[in-house]
């Protein structure tokens, strides 16, 4: 029963698993999970990686070039230190630098700004005398730093420049005053950086495919572990699957040997006591009436007799009352035995009905008050035969070893119940005695036997006694569907 519902709950399970992830294996599963992320992250990486370089190397080129600019363009500037605009030498001295020499054809363009964000030349002479709002580079460039930025030709002065479709490489560059070194305007030169572009794309595209290519390698080294302890997981989950199929097979065995076992037990508890039954009517019948016709016969003697007494006759008629109470004494227990044997008729009982048979039965014999409490027990409880029979014998037992044992004693016979249980309590307020040796004493037999009795049928019975304390029966019956 154990294995079969664990198949079905794995049929179950694997009939909801239709997706492709749940019918994946864990390695299957660690690569669609893993693979997508190591990709990601590697791109990532190297995306991270080539702009830092990219950004390392245009600050650096930028800086090369702003100190080889100045040392040519700075001399022919330091008038703006004084004046809000540039002489006509000035300009012609800068034209001259930036024609056909080394400088010009290096440099596209160059703008000249004041620290006011007017521009007092520019070399395409379109922009000369506006002003426009400061960027974020030309006031980085006015703060005494080199700022650069490569192809981001999106201000509105750089509108020009973005026409010709060329790389550029936009450098801001400070200029201070050759005697205090107060920055009286910012260069802005636009150099031809198409070079410069391609070493940056080949670059870039490099850095992303060795970190890609070390990511890759990283992810297949995991992946071949966890390919290896997959394997180990695999073979020891299949050979723990055989472990508790095997386990599950020899649960439904025992299970199915204990239900013949149980089965058994009820069917030779039943047979004990027809067995006993025909014991009884044969006592009550064969011994028993022998020993009635034996008595009827002495009876007639004894009347013949003492028609004619003389001395012998009077020793021959107290030999022969002393016979008839020795074979009244033994037809007395003959038929105390015989009923003792001999059982109610308990398939139409209920167990409160089985419980009050029994009490009254002993009280009846014995002639002593029986207390009973039942209180918390069910009145449709339905029990089998042989729970029934066993909760008889136990509380017969009982009653009968009080009054052997512990006469004059009070007696209470208590019976409740749970979803799983019938409880008897059989208890008496006697001189008890040692529970520990009733499994060891041949006088308590009887006791022996009720304990292996109501473990036969699945239940446990306990003895609690004690010198002076008195002495309490507890059993636990299964329940079951009356029969």
């Amino acid at each position: 029963m154990l294995s079969g519902t664990m198949d079905e709950k794995i049929a179950a399970e694997g009939g909801k698993q239709g997706s492709l992830w749940a019918r994946s294996s864990l390695v299957q599963r660690y690569a669609m999970a893993s693979l997508p992320v190591f990709l990601l992250f590697s791109l990532g990486l190297g995306w991270w990686v080539s702009r830092t370089i990219e950004h390392q190397v245009i600050h650096n080129v930028s800086v090369n070039v702003a100190l080889y600019v100045q040392s040519f363009i700075a001399p022919s500037l330091q008038e703006l230190a004084d004046n809000d605009s540039l002489s006509p030498a000035a300009i012609k001295q800068i034209e001259m630098l930036l024609s056909d020499t080394p400088l010009g054809k290096r440099v596209r363009s160059v703008k000249v700004w004041q620290t006011d964000g007017r521009i007092v030349y520019y070399s395409r002479h379109q922009l000369i005398g506006r002003r426009f709002e400061p960027t974020d580079h030309l006031l980085q460039a006015l703060n005494g730093r080199v700022s650069a930025q490569f192809e981001e030709l999106t201000d509105e002065e750089d509108a020009v420049e973005a026409r010709l479709g060329l790389p550029l490489l936009e450098i801001y560059s400070p200029v201070r005053d050759a005697g205090s070194g107060r920055i009286i305007a910012v260069a802005e030169f636009y150099q031809d950086a198409a070079f410069l572009h391609e070493q940056l794309s080949a670059s870039r595209w490099r850095t992303i495919m060795i970190v890609v290519g070390a990511a890759l390698v990283t992810y297949l080294l995991l992946f071949g572990i966890v390919r290896a302890g997959g394997r180990v997981i695999q073979r020891q989950r299949e050979a723990m699957h055989n472990q508790l199929t095997d386990q599950f097979r020899i649960l439904r065995q025992n299970r199915s040997l204990h239900e013949r076992a149980s089965d058994a037990t009820r069917r030779v508890t039943e047979l004990n006591e027809r067995f006993l039954r025909r014991v009884s009517a044969e006592l009550h019948d064969g011994p028993a009436q022998s020993l009635s016709l034996a008595l009827l016969r002495l009876d007639s003697v004894t009347e013949s007799v003492g028609q004619c007494p003389d001395d012998g006759d009077r020793s021959r008629v107290k030999t022969i009352d002393e016979v008839r109470n020795s074979l009244l004494e033994a037809l007395g227990e003959v038929r105390q035995i015989s009923r003792g044997l001999a059982l109610p008729e308990l398939a139409e009982l209920n167990i409160r009905e089985t419980l009050n048979r029994v009490t009254r039965s002993h009280s009846s014999r014995t002639g002593t008050e029986v207390e009973s409490d039942y209180g918390n027990l069910s009145v449709d409880l339905g029990v089998t035969m042989s729970v029934r029979l066993t909760a008889y014998r136990l509380v017969q037992e009982a009653l009968m070893n009080i009054y052997k044992h512990a006469p004059g004693s009070r007696q209470q016979v208590q019976a409740w119940n749970d979803e799983k249980w019938l409880w008897l309590k059989v208890s008496d307020d006697g001189p008890g005695f040692d529970a520990h040796l009733v499994n060891t004493n041949s006088d308590r037999l009887g006791l022996s036997g009720l304990q292996e009795r109501v473990e036969s049928i699945g239940g446990h019975c306990r003895i609690f006694s004690e010198s002076g304390q008195g002495t309490i029966i507890e059993a636990r019956l299964p329940l079951g569907i009356a029969t």
